[in-house]
């Protein structure tokens, strides 16, 4: 695949020639394009089951043993699974909710539904409810979108990264895999876990967390292709979703997500990006009001074919749509750029790409640099900031509010209003 390194262009617009020269090499030879081979097939979870049950009093026997509480805990779960003839898949304990979570399978020839229903009324089940899945936001089936750079004017980036440059700001991405070996990326991952239960071995082939990662914090200053819109913030990487072979199209499930979720509770990052959408699942809104109450602020992808888009839709998390999208944009939602991103892919590459996965990364970047200035700022603060760092645009004959990044970092309108901080963002 063709390698695209850019001595000289790591702060100026691509040039016309160049785009032309990047859409004639991708038709020509399927340059930056990802790895088709990674599934072959759409897993089929129609027999598994989440459900959550308490975490009981003797597992928390502060002086009982690690082997005795767990031994404790295991037998009550053992019980239930046997009674409603499931096997376990996994387990993981959420203490912060007080809550064991178990993935299980039915064994028999039980209907899913039924299986759900016996669940619900056993008095030891908290929640209940089967897998589902989350789609994730970029257009993979359309590669060759006519070429234009979707960014801020340079001018604008100058001034902004003066005043911060989201230095200290960790940012959690629940997405696929991310390529750390890509020379925007390799400085700026501090943390990579696997919570995917079917796609193990997959992690830096994985084209969808990259291009997101690219668009949050690809490294600045290195003579090499692009500026991330946060370039020194740290990534902390979990991987929940997969590329599926037959489409390369990117997708979660809720077990892999909530997974994930804990492991985040765990490791607290300043900012949560989820570029993804799916049917609302009451354990992952669960998780997400914990992980939010503990500091972290989230944004999350709508979908335009969605009429409601979980998690986007919860009122503490920050929803971003492209303009594409604006009709679906939940109430304190913004608006960011979406079209013809240029961003990172693997095998060091770049490729530009589209959708509300790209505009939430732009957003969480935001984020991190107004993180940064204000280390202290409360989540509910850096959301309501977040939200009224906007300028109201055109889009299907009606007013949306695009973010301005220039308002959101310097927060001085003599300064920014000197530069041209929204950018003509396309369709």
């Amino acid at each position: 695949m063709l390698a695209l390194c850019w001595e000289g262009f790591r702060n100026s617009k691509v040039s016309s020639v160049l785009k032309g020269f990047l859409a004639f090499s991708v038709l020509l030879i399927g340059a930056c394009t990802t790895d088709h081979r990674l599934l072959s097939n759409e897993l089929d979870y129609s027999k598994r089951v989440i459900f959550t049950v308490p975490i009981s009093r003797d597992s928390l026997d502060e002086e009982a043993s690690v082997e005795t509480n767990a031994s404790r805990s295991d037998a009550g779960i053992a019980s239930l699974l046997k009674l409603h003839g499931l096997i376990k898949i996994a387990q993981w304990p959420v203490r912060a909710l007080g809550l064991d979570t178990i993935v299980a399978e039915i064994t028999d020839a039980s209907e899913l539904s039924d299986v759900i229903t016996a669940l619900s009324d056993d008095e030891r089940v908290e929640s209940v409810e089967q897998v589902s899945y989350f789609d994730l936001m970029t257009t993979y089936n359309d590669p060759y979108f006519p070429m234009q750079q979707s960014s801020v004017p340079q001018e604008v980036i100058s001034l902004v990264h003066s005043r911060s440059t989201g230095a200290g700001v960790n940012v959690g991405i629940i997405d696929t895999g991310v390529d750390r070996q890509h020379p925007e990326l390799a400085n700026r991952v501090v943390l990579a876990q696997n919570h995917e239960m079917d796609d193990r071995g997959g992690f830096d082939q994985d084209e969808h967390g990259t291009t997101v990662a690219g668009v949050i914090s690809a490294t600045a200053d290195n003579h090499l292709g692009i500026v991330g819109i946060a370039p020194d913030a740290r990534l902390m990487v979990f991987k929940a979703c997969r590329h599926e072979g037959s489409t390369n199209r990117a997708r979660c499930d809720s077990q892999s997500l909530i997974s994930a979720l804990i492991a985040v509770s765990e490791e607290k990052p300043d900012i949560l990006n989820l570029s993804l959408a799916g049917p609302r699942s009451v354990l992952i809104e669960q998780l997400l009001g914990m992980i939010v109450a503990q500091g972290t602020l989230v944004t999350a992808a709508v979908d335009a074919n969605r009429s409601h888009s979980f998690p986007a839709a919860m009122d503490s998390v920050v929803a971003v749509a492209s303009r594409v999208g604006s009709d679906r944009l939940p109430s304190g939602g913004v608006i960011a750029p979406a079209t013809d991103v240029l961003t990172t892919t693997p095998g060091a590459t770049y490729a530009f790409r589209s959708g509300s996965s790209l505009a939430t990364a732009y957003v969480t970047g935001v984020a991190a640099l107004m993180k940064a200035v204000q280390p202290g700022i409360s989540v509910a603060a850096l959301r309501s900031q977040l939200r009224s760092s906007v300028v109201e645009v055109d889009a299907d004959d009606k007013s949306v509010p695009m973010i301005d990044i220039c308002q959101a970092v310097i927060r001085d309108e003599v300064s920014c209003a000197s530069s041209s901080a929204i950018a003509s963002f396309g369709d």
